[in-house]
């Protein structure tokens, strides 16, 4: 009998959109499918995933007691789902929400 790959096509796509970040993300390497834009501040990280809601963007902030004080961040979900397309849009958009805020 032959073996099915279980969600090949879908792995595939995230080990895409995986290394596009890792590339485009200044902070990190990226290893996960879920990875942070580092902020800072908590008021920050609340207003600028406001800003990214408005947007169309589903992006939540993730603050203390969570995360240690001084390090709140958004944190973005990968899914096979997504294109590089649509991850570049999203790291565009948090760079000028980031800039404007």
């Amino acid at each position: 009998m032959e073996k099915i790959p279980f969600m090949t096509e879908e792995r595939k796509q995230l080990q895409v959109l995986q290394q596009y970040v890792s590339e485009h993300l200044p902070q990190r390497k990226i290893f996960s499918h879920i990875f942070p834009f580092l902020i800072g501040n908590s008021e920050k990280s609340t207003v600028i995933s406001e800003k990214l809601k408005e947007l169309g963007y589903y992006a939540l902030p993730i603050r203390p007691p969570t995360v240690p004080e001084g390090t709140a961040r958004i944190r973005i979900s990968l899914t096979a789902q997504l294109t590089v397309e649509e991850m570049g849009s999203l790291m565009e958009a948090f760079r000028i929400v980031e800039k404007n805020v």
